[in-house]
């Protein structure tokens, strides 16, 4: 079970969010490059509508409440979360001042969509079984 996100999660990464977010046309741009290509349901689940502290308020609880991870892309257990994402694209955006908060954060989320693959569980039991056998005949 992945962790519990910190209560203060919202507060935290909203500042790092709000300058990109000042106007409906930037919020669109923001949100096609991030997530069209990837996982375009985001795009018709999110209200582009509100200030940019609103806005800002209304995505990441979007974002974390009803979206949380995307849809799969690449190998099984390595999925993004969609505010995850989102830092991704503002990352690129933003001085590598933020770099260390923003890759702090992107931890935490994608943490939670972290998965075991059936593959990974059966290589375990396996792995676990030779070790088994091999401490009872030494």
């Amino acid at each position: 079970m992945p962790p519990k996100l910190p209560n203060d999660l919202l507060t935290r990464v909203k500042p790092l969010l709000i300058p990109y977010l000042r106007d409906k046309d930037e919020r669109e741009a923001l949100f096609i490059e991030t997530y069209f290509f990837r996982d375009p349901r985001v795009l018709e689940q999110v209200n582009f509508e509100g200030s940019p502290d609103v806005f800002a308020t209304r995505c990441m609880a979007a974002l974390v409440g009803k979206i949380g991870c995307l849809a799969e892309d690449g190998e099984a257990g390595e999925r993004e979360h969609s505010l995850a994402a989102l830092l991704s694209t503002i990352r690129t955006r933003c001085g590598v001042e933020k770099h260390v908060e923003i890759d702090h954060w992107r931890s935490i989320l994608d943490d939670q969509c972290q998965t075991i693959s059936p593959a990974t569980i059966a290589a375990s039991n396996c792995l676990r079984s030779v070790t088994l056998a091999r401490s009872r005949y030494s």
